[in-house]
């Protein structure tokens, strides 16, 4: 009995785990059989009702043994009392008989009194509403299958997951959400989380999902994501803190930023996430400790202008106190005094002061810095409005005029250079192109093929084998019949007294008729040679050569019989 009570609970608990996953077939058919084996045909019953409701990859198969439990037990077996009394007024009904109330029907003796042809109208009505649920179902699944086809991967593992399984995961969540079942679009999160556990952009929103049904559901999200499967995603651990936050958890918000900077320490977005929840939260003092301590540590890197810039801006605009902000930019400035950032900054709290012998201060060690021309610029130039609106010496003015003119004109000379040092390398580079072009022109016009040219062009033209070549060559060329109106170009004053590339050998034609025999196979012939062939040459009259003159200077030719293979415009001769 304790067996039988443990193994109950065990189902339960299945059910609300992986009841509605579309995998879960094994799981119903081994609940069903189990309350069959035990006679329990009124529970299995109820969970063909869930299972016939629930789109699954075997929704067929349940259906088939719900047949077969409906058609081979009694009703009496797998329904209950109320059910059968239902039913049974309804088929009534149905068939235009007096309708008989429920309660005037006997509750006890209603097993007994039901005949065999009863029974068989109440099995046909079974199946008649639960093919009404199957066909649903069915649907269900259709709509389904595309999305549960692009998933190749149930399991977590190591490697990524493929960009065409995270983009399905993503359009198979905005469907299930779009449906508006709450137990199904849970269900779907938790299966996508299995083999994409390592994305954060699914944790969050599954956050953001529960968030709208339950806080705790969604504080436990935030809690399993980081610290089970992500715990170094800063960005997860942050969206966290906002969202216990937002629900005026600051304690619990506090608590989480400081511990994911123990676990990644030196990370600029979590300190500074931490300076403006104290500085949100009305404590100036522990944001002003939190910047000077990042000030500190983070001495003689890149990132101690950074945290200085933003120490001087609390300070001058949050505590109103320009003189602390000025100090800290000059304390940074020592450490690294060719920071543009540090500079800019500085001037507009010099100007803030409303200090004309700091402001010209500032811009001149500026000036005097490393930093780039541009922002020398800027700053020269803010000095210039800065004098226009607020200074009283003229001289000052027209002296700081001066010195940003001379820094114009300065940068227009550097810009000037850089653009003919780029003008000319860009016309080295299209000088090389057309060198090379001429190149593979005169090689193509030659007949050589391009990239076997640097190896014709550099080889010796003085061994014997070369010069019998090129006499072969020429003999043939001889001997072949020239036109009158040759297309050979002439040679032009780029061309006269290079050395000529060497042509290669013309190929002659010869006519089908002249092509030497092969000789047939003998196991063509079963084994015996057959008879050599007579070949002989058909008689050829001569042909005079066709020259492409105008027609009423070769109209004699034009008329005259040719035989039946010539072609005027290709001699074969």
């Amino acid at each position: 009995m304790i067996f039988s009570l443990y193994v109950y609970r065990v189902f339960k608990e299945a059910v609300d785990a992986c009841g509605m996953e579309f995998h879960s077939d094994d799981f119903w058919s081994l609940y069903i059989e189990y309350e069959i084996k035990n006679n329990n045909f009124k529970e299995a019953m109820a969970l063909y009702d869930r299972v016939l409701n629930i789109p699954t990859q075997q929704y067929e198969t349940h259906f088939q043994r719900f047949n077969i439990l409906v058609s081979s037990r009694s009703p009496v077996e797998y329904l209950t009392t109320e059910e059968l009394i239902a039913i049974h007024s309804k088929i009534q009904a149905e068939n235009d008989n007096d309708q008989i109330a429920m309660e005037d029907l006997p509750s006890v003796d209603i097993e007994d009194s039901l005949s065999e042809t009863d029974l068989q109208k109440i099995r046909q009505h079974i199946l008649d509403t639960r093919k009404q649920m199957y066909l649903l179902n069915e649907i269900q699944v259709k709509k389904r299958s595309k999305f549960e086809e692009g998933i190749k991967r149930l399991y977590f593992f190591a490697s990524p997951v493929n960009v065409k399984q995270l983009r399905n995961w993503r359009k198979y969540l905005d469907f299930e959400m779009s449906e508006g079942q709450h137990e199904r679009i849970v269900m779907l999160y938790e299966r996508c989380l299995m083999p994409c556990a390592k994305y954060e952009e699914f944790w969050l929103s599954y956050a953001q999902y529960m968030k709208e049904h339950s806080v705790e559901a969604a504080r436990s999200v935030f809690e399993r994501a980081c610290r089970i499967h992500l715990p170094l995603k800063f960005t997860l651990h942050l969206q966290w803190a906002l969202f216990e936050e937002k629900l005026g958890q600051l304690d619990s918000a506090r608590a989480i930023m400081c511990n994911l900077e123990k676990v990644l320490p030196g990370v600029v977005m979590v300190r500074l996430r931490r300076v403006n929840f104290e500085r949100r939260n009305g404590n100036l003092q522990e944001a002003e400790r939190l910047l000077r301590e990042a000030v500190h540590n983070s001495s003689g890197t890149k990132k101690a202008a950074f945290y200085a810039v933003k120490l001087s801006r609390l300070l001058l605009k949050l505590e109103k106190d320009p003189e602390k902000a000025r100090d800290v930019l000059v304390d940074a400035l020592k450490k690294d005094p060719n920071s543009p950032y540090l500079h800019q900054c500085l001037l507009e709290v010099e100007i803030a002061r409303d200090d004309v012998d700091s402001v010209m201060h500032c811009v001149k060690s500026a000036l005097n810095s490393n930093i780039h021309d541009a922002i020398k610029g800027i700053l020269s130039q803010r000095r210039l409005e800065f004098l226009e609106d607020c200074g009283n010496n003229i001289n000052s003015l027209l002296n700081a005029y001066d010195e940003h003119q001379t820094l114009l004109k300065q940068e227009e000379f550097k810009r000037k250079a850089v653009h003919d040092k780029e003008e000319e390398e860009k016309n080295k580079k299209a000088k090389t192109q057309s060198d090379s072009a001429s190149v593979e022109d005169n090689i193509s016009t030659s007949g050589i093929v391009p990239h076997a040219a640097a190896s014709v062009a550099h080889q010796s033209v003085s061994t014997t084998n070369t010069t019998t070549t090129e006499s072969s060559t020429h003999q043939a060329i001889v001997n072949t019949p020239k036109s009158t109106n040759s297309n050979q170009p002439k040679p032009t004053p780029s061309t006269r007294g290079k050395v000529p590339v060497p042509r290669p050998t013309v190929r002659l034609y010869m006519p089908p008729h002249r092509a030497p025999v092969p000789p047939l196979m003998a196991p063509f012939f079963r084994g015996s040679v057959p008879p050599p062939r007579m070949s002989f040459q058909p008689p050829m009259p001569p042909v005079p050569p066709y020259s492409y003159r105008p027609w009423m200077q070769n109209y004699v030719e034009y008329r005259s019989p040719q035989p039946w293979h010539y072609n005027r415009f290709y001699t074969p001769f």
